[in-house]
């Protein structure tokens, strides 16, 4: 996204703000409209600057540690889509 802002002649920093103001929009309103707590807005709001740079910049967070797949296997038995019957 960086690139893509340099070359439309627009500053990276502008791009950052504009997407920071406006999930602080949305949070605003979901916190407005009952959907939020304000005490969940602020927690998102703290690691949303590392995000969106991370966005803008093309870095993708490290997820070595993270769980693998859609979490199917992280449940006992066998996955909702095996055949049972047999």
């Amino acid at each position: 996204m960086a690139e893509i802002a340099k070359a439309q002649g627009k500053s990276v920093d502008g791009l950052k703000d504009a997407l920071v103001k406006e999930a602080k929009m949305k949070l605003d309103a979901a916190v407005t409209a009952g959907r939020l707590s304000s005490a969940e807005e602020q927690r998102i709001l703290a690691d949303l600057q590392q995000h969106v740079d991370n966005l803008v910049n093309g870095t993708l967070p490290d997820r070595r540690d993270a769980p693998r797949g859609f979490g199917f296997r992280d449940r006992p038995g066998p996955p909702p889509f095996a055949d049972t019957a047999a």
